[in-house]
């Protein structure tokens, strides 16, 4: 199994994703959905669930938002572009990896009321969403006019 390790800093800390269970003990992140093999940092959850919309919570929109949420987690905003989190994708699609997309499913719809096609609606959209800003034009600001 290959190590998902953030490079360029001093130190060497996993990223959240596909890790050994020996990995993610040795830096205290919990899985996802048990037997999944995606982890996270405890404080990444915590994070999350902080920037919930108590007015939503438990709800479909809810469990659709913590999708969106930990998409962050596991993908940067580039690695999004022009991505796709089905397996049948366009051959100009990047398909993110199923284990990660098939574990936030797995955590929202058990953890919310919210279908797989609800949280599978939402990723989609988030992803449509940033490539949609990665197209557009930059705004001039009247002051560059």
């Amino acid at each position: 199994m290959e190590e998902n390790f953030n490079a360029g800093h001093s130190y060497a800390v996993p990223k959240p994703g596909i890790l050994s269970r020996d990995i993610a003990t040795k830096y205290k992140m919990v899985e996802l959905v048990p037997a999944s093999s995606v982890f996270v940092f405890p404080h990444d959850l915590e994070e999350i669930k902080k920037v919930r919309n108590m007015a939503i919570a438990g709800t479909v929109s809810s469990g659709c938002r913590m999708a969106k949420l930990l998409m962050n987690k596991f993908w940067r905003k580039n690695e999004l572009i022009g991505a796709t989190i089905s397996t049948e994708g366009c051959p100009s699609k990047i398909v993110l990896d199923q284990h990660i997309v098939r574990a936030i499913k797995a955590y929202c719809v058990s953890n919310f009321e919210a279908t797989p096609g609800n949280i599978r609606q939402a990723m989609a959209s988030k992803i449509t969403s940033i490539d949609a800003k990665e197209k557009r034009p930059p705004v001039k600001r009247s002051s560059e006019v």
